[in-house]
């Protein structure tokens, strides 16, 4: 009996449906039953009574699951002994984003009592992060990519053995500091053709090759840089606009940003790992805080 078998059993019962389990776990759902249905072969009785409406406890499976509570609590405390001594280690692959840069605030927030522990973040384009996912080189990746390269990041995934899942698709914001001339009396789209435009260089996404026949980015005004802070002081501090993500909460707030929605222009989000490697806890937490980090959006 496996120890991460009494913890999907543990979450059943808490959510009251396998489907709610098996997206908090990160696991499918056929997945999750084949492994509880093992469960309950190995214990010679079963612990769930499957209805149309959820899962409820049979009276056994009541018994079962304050054992199993009791088995996890005493491991996790004998986990805590070897983890005084053994350091945690962690890395994480993203595209450059505010929006997945939250949830890895959080998580050192969360470990920052821990004895040992090293965690490492680093940003890379889509098709980078996936070479460096298949490498080994990193525990996840998340990545961004537009719907014109949803063709090519499949073929990758399947060619590196990599198990890619989509967690959103959001519209991509047009960003400009507050007071931007393009902002005076009514705004419209075609404003920013007067006023130049901050892309990033190297093959990831491009909004102006996204939008560039929409007569909205002068090709004549245009800035290159390959580092995000610099695009973001440039935004800030003269009359150049930016295209992309979404900001996060907190950032939005401190920039003090004008964004607007740009229609049509979508953006998707989606994390990838190793096929056949379930995720670790700290991708799971990680994965978890990045779901609240994207209910605002």
């Amino acid at each position: 009996m496996k120890i991460n078998v009494l913890s999907y059993a543990l979450t059943v019962e808490e959510c009251g449906s396998f489907n709610k389990a098996s997206s908090k776990l990160y696991i499918s759902q056929p997945n999750l039953s084949l492994a509880i249905q093992s469960l309950e072969k190995e214990l010679g009785y079963p612990v769930f009574i499957r209805t149309n409406q959820g899962v409820q406890l049979t009276e056994k499976g009541k018994e079962f699951i304050i054992f199993a509570k009791n088995i996890l609590n005493n491991y996790e405390k004998m986990m805590t002994v070897r983890d005084r001594f053994e350091k945690l280690q962690y890395h994480i692959v993203t595209a450059a984003s505010s929006i997945l840069e939250e949830p890895f605030y959080t998580l050192c927030m969360e470990y920052q009592e821990y004895p040992r522990f090293q965690f490492s973040m680093t940003h890379n384009t889509a098709m980078p992060l996936l070479e460096e996912v298949y490498k080994g080189t990193c525990e996840l990746g998340v990545l961004l990519y537009s719907n014109g390269q949803k063709v090519e990041i499949n073929e990758l995934t399947v060619k590196y053995h990599l198990a890619m899942k989509h967690v959103k698709t959001v519209l991509c914001n047009i960003n400009f500091r507050e007071g931007h001339p393009a902002l005076e009396e009514t705004f419209k789209f075609e404003k920013l053709w007067n006023y130049p435009f901050v892309d990033y260089t190297g093959s990831g996404f491009s909004s102006y090759h996204e939008i560039g026949g929409a007569n909205i980015i002068n090709p004549a005004r245009i800035i290159y840089v390959d580092e995000r802070e610099l695009r973001c002081r440039l935004v800030s501090r003269t009359n150049a606009y930016s295209i992309g993500m979404p900001l996060s909460r907190r950032e939005q707030n401190w920039r003090g940003w004008v964004s607007i929605p740009y229609p049509g222009l979508q953006i998707n989000i989606a994390y990838v790992y190793k096929e056949g490697y379930p995720l670790d806890v700290v991708s799971r937490q990680y994965l978890t805080y990045l779901h609240n980090e994207l209910v605002s959006l």
